[in-house]
């Protein structure tokens, strides 16, 4: 199984219209941040492969994303 399917498996957070902005952007943030160690320890393992190295710089420019 690769990084992208990996990803995959992590369900997106669901926001309500009622829900506080912060919770929704704590949710965001713990799912981000768990692709990114999850991206981060597939790069680590087998640092060779560029699809590993572009899956963890995607992840960081999405959190860097949000939290700009």
């Amino acid at each position: 199984m690769n990084v992208f399917q990996l990803h995959m498996l992590l369900p997106l957070p669901q926001i309500h219209k009622t829900q506080e902005a912060g919770q929704g952007l704590l949710e965001v943030l713990i799912l981000l941040i768990t692709q990114f160690f999850i991206a981060q320890q597939e790069f680590l393992k087998n640092q060779a492969q560029p699809a590993d190295v572009h899956q963890l710089r995607i992840c960081l420019r999405r959190l860097r994303s949000v939290l700009e």
